[in-house]
């Protein structure tokens, strides 16, 4: 008989096999190639940071800008 942390693991296992089988079902309908969506998956982690990152120093630059343009004028 199998421990419940064993059934959970199997279970949380299959759970992410089908909801990878259905986004890459998705993309594949929507023309995207699977390794591009291999790729996107796998560097998504750092991207998404970057882009955060970048974001946010536009956001703070724009806020600064806006202060002193206020401050300014």
């Amino acid at each position: 008989m199998m421990k419940t942390d064993k059934k959970k693991r199997l279970l949380h296992r299959i759970v992410t096999l089908a909801a990878l089988a259905l986004l890459f079902a998705y993309l594949h309908s929507h023309a995207i190639p699977p390794v591009a969506a291999v790729l996107a998956i796998i560097c998504g982690r750092g991207l998404l940071r970057y882009m955060l990152a970048v974001a946010s120093l536009l956001l703070t630059a724009a806020f600064i800008f806006v202060i002193l343009g206020f401050i300014i004028y």
